[in-house]
């Protein structure tokens, strides 16, 4: 009897894991959908690097960035004298950028993409949101990636903790 009612137990806490995440469209809606992975193409993508989210600039109104001319106004060039110093070449003419980004905080932060994928008409872009410890600093966390232009379709952004 008493292995009986620990296995419903166990059976019943494995059914409530739902993993859920947050979603945020590109028209900027939220909601919380379970993660369905029938049908899900990745696709490849490149990690800008060595640029900064300008200083006058707090939220994106959308993620897509499809020309020099805006991507310039949203970020700017950071040098650095490392070897991989030199900033991540995007031809706009063969690729865009899906940018995300968060508002300032002076609290420790994580956000980095996980994966793209391709489901049905969307491009869904995974990141990994975390914060953690107050700094004496704060920060505007982004990042941001390039994408060819032969990948089309909606792009939701999909936050996971």
């Amino acid at each position: 009897m008493k292995n009986t009612i620990s296995a419903v137990a166990l059976l019943l806490l494995l059914v409530s894991c739902k993993k859920e995440e947050k979603i945020i469209d590109s028209s900027g809606e939220q909601t919380k959908n379970e993660i369905n992975y029938k049908k899900i193409e990745t696709l490849p993508y490149k990690l800008i690097k060595n640029y900064y989210l300008k200083t006058s600039r707090t939220d994106l109104n959308k993620p897509k960035i499809e020309s020099q001319e805006e991507f310039n106004n949203i970020f700017g060039y950071a040098s650095n004298s490392s070897n991989d110093g030199a900033s991540t070449k995007i031809d706009f003419s063969k690729q865009y950028v899906i940018a995300v980004t968060k508002n300032e905080t002076n609290l420790e932060t994580i956000l980095k993409p996980l994966n793209l994928q391709k489901k049905g008409n969307e491009l869904i872009l995974t990141y990994r949101y975390l914060t953690g410890e107050k700094q004496s600093f704060s920060t505007k966390p982004n990042f941001a990636i390039i994408v060819n232009k032969s990948i089309t379709g909606k792009i939701v952004l999909k936050e996971v903790h």
